[in-house]
């Protein structure tokens, strides 16, 4: 039987495009030549998780020790592809997996889980708030509290919680201190429809907190975010 024919195309890129790469130095595989290890040994290893004895929601391995929490009923589905942890401290952690080129949307190589849970496309311009902050919890709801809510971008930057570089202790209070004067005042300011809306100065943050969350709860309304 004559075995079928091998065609460049159908090569892997490490072996159709053998100058671009060379060894990774931690595992041996091959590597682009511009980076210092494999896509791989970037990664790093899943982590081992044990199930929680509650039948209502499982646990999704991550990488760097961590793991998602889905709902049982999307389990099989979440678990025909691989998982990995994407993200900052800053704008939170979150699941995804990364597409191959015939499922890509435009220059989208990323899926993200909480996307997929509820249902939207790459290209879809639409975001999914989540409503407890907890990004790598990607059930829609918790306790009996909604978790996953389809949102607008401004509407998901309303939920998003206290800067870790706010000095006040408080969400959308900072001191402003006159120039040339030595002294000043809490200010006050929330952000409607993209731009910053000033709500006033106050002798104290507190008094400037209060007129905060009487804003947020006007502007933002169930998107409102007061922590």
């Amino acid at each position: 039987m004559t075995p079928p024919k091998s065609y460049p195309n159908s090569l892997p890129p490490h072996q159709k495009y053998k100058s671009l790469y060379d060894e990774c130095l931690q595992c041996g595989g091959p590597k682009t030549k511009r980076g210092k290890i494999c896509s791989k040994c970037r990664v790093g290893p899943r982590t081992v998780v044990v199930q929680p004895d509650d039948p209502s929601y499982r646990y999704i391995p991550l990488t760097k020790g961590q793991y998602a929490i889905i709902e049982t009923e999307f389990y099989e589905r979440i678990m025909q592809r691989e998982w990995t942890i994407n993200g900052t401290e800053r704008y939170g952690f979150y699941a995804v997996s990364f597409l191959p080129k015939s499922e890509r949307v435009g220059s989208e190589t990323l899926l993200y889980m909480h996307r997929l849970i509820m249902g939207l496309a790459p290209d879809d311009p639409r975001e999914v708030d989540h409503v407890l902050h907890n990004t790598l919890d990607n059930r829609r709801f918790v306790d009996g509290k909604e978790n996953l809510r389809i949102a607008t971008r401004e509407e998901n930057q309303h939920n998003r919680v206290r800067n870790k570089n706010n000095t006040s202790g408080y969400k959308g209070v900072r001191y402003y201190e006159y120039p040339g004067q030595g002294r000043g005042r809490w200010l006050a300011r929330i952000m409607v429809n993209g731009k910053h809306k000033h709500l006033g100065y106050f002798d104290t943050a507190e008094e400037a907190y209060a007129a905060y969350c009487e804003a947020a709860k006007l502007y933002h309304g169930k998107f409102a975010c007061l922590g």
